[in-house]
């Protein structure tokens, strides 16, 4: 192997092997706040989802318009923007780590195409995530729109059989869940946090 090829290769691996040994705070610092937590959610990652997540920094408004893409596109959990900034970072980084590799090993010639190969997919993965979310959430608020119709009418002839809205509603959602399976999951995630909200109001009443 030529001599600056060695050396860009100890260069590389040096490099690489002291982000790890810098990161290992990070994953002690969040395996900590996972465990004082009574009930932790699953990560993509685990306990390395933050460390990777903040591997490609993202401003605090990029964060806020991407976490109503994900709500948009039905992905509710509270991990989902974390998951979503992890794999992302994944997706964008892994392609640079392994190319560069192989442009260090390789000849001249085939460095510089491995090296261009390395932005062009980097730069895929970085956008594709956002893409695929956003092609999600289109389809999903399609779907919606064309069940309601049908979930209308089913609700309306629901009620006229003496059934009170939360269980028509319900009835209705189960009647086109079969066709429009999103729009029945958001009627029952609606009818769920209508009656978390009675039960609190009664709650707090007695108290």
């Amino acid at each position: 192997m030529d001599p600056q090829y060695a050396a860009l290769t100890l260069i590389f691996t040096t490099t690489f092997g002291v982000a790890i040994i810098l990161m290992a705070p990070l994953v002690v610092f969040y395996r900590r706040v996972d465990e004082k937590n009574p009930n932790p959610v699953g990560r993509l990652f685990g306990i390395f989802t933050p460390v990777i997540a903040n591997l490609l920094p993202a401003s605090q408004s990029n964060r806020d318009a991407m976490r109503k893409l994900l709500l948009l596109a039905g992905h509710y959990r509270p991990t989902a923007p974390i998951d979503y900034f992890a794999l992302r970072a994944v997706i964008t980084i892994t392609p640079l780590l392994v190319c560069w590799t192989f442009a260090v090993l390789t000849e001249e010639n085939f460095a510089l195409a491995f090296f261009l190969v390395s932005l062009a997919l980097a730069a895929l993965g970085f956008s594709i995530t956002r893409l695929l979310i956003q092609f999600q959430g289109s389809r999903r608020e399609d779907e919606i729109r064309r069940g309601l119709p049908m979930f209308m009418d089913t609700l309306g002839l629901v009620l006229s059989s003496g059934a009170t809205l939360p269980i028509g509603m319900v009835r209705a959602s189960d009647a086109v869940d079969r066709g429009y399976p999103k729009l029945a999951r958001e009627i029952r995630l609606v009818v769920a946090h209508a009656e978390d909200r009675k039960s609190t109001r009664l709650n707090s009443s007695h108290r």
